[in-house]
């Protein structure tokens, strides 16, 4: 029989921790790397629904003062609920036109999203 020495026997041991160590810190860097990886898909996924929001029509008469806020340029809250409160008080709008109608909405704004808007009923 064969007799192994006290270094041998640690050099055996550290190599099996090692081993050990080695699997561990791959599983663990593995899970932050999968971690990453759906952190950054959720990022790519938001954005280019945001992009496909910002490139599809809003219909000034069906949408809600967030939709109105997202997807017309130019238009931040106290807009969104000013257009909102003229369609509740004035019906729904007859034309993408009848936007300069509302208070703080100017021909500038109307021109750029022009494009993107609808009056569908």
């Amino acid at each position: 029989m064969k007799q192994v020495g006290i270094l041998q026997c640690t050099g055996l041991c550290a190599c099996f921790f090692k081993w050990i160590f080695t699997g561990f810190c791959y599983r663990v860097n593995k899970e932050k790397k999968m971690k990453g990886l759906k952190i950054l898909l959720l990022v790519i996924s938001l954005t280019l629904s945001s992009l496909a929001l910002a490139a599809g029509e809003i219909n000034i008469n069906t949408a809600d003062k967030e939709m109105l806020m997202t997807g017309i340029s130019g238009i931040g809250e106290k807009r969104a609920e000013a257009i909102v409160s003229y369609r509740e008080a004035n019906g729904p709008f007859n034309s993408v036109e009848d936007l300069l109608n509302v208070r703080g909405v100017g021909k500038a704004t109307l021109d750029k999203n022009r494009e993107n808007l609808t009056v569908s009923k």
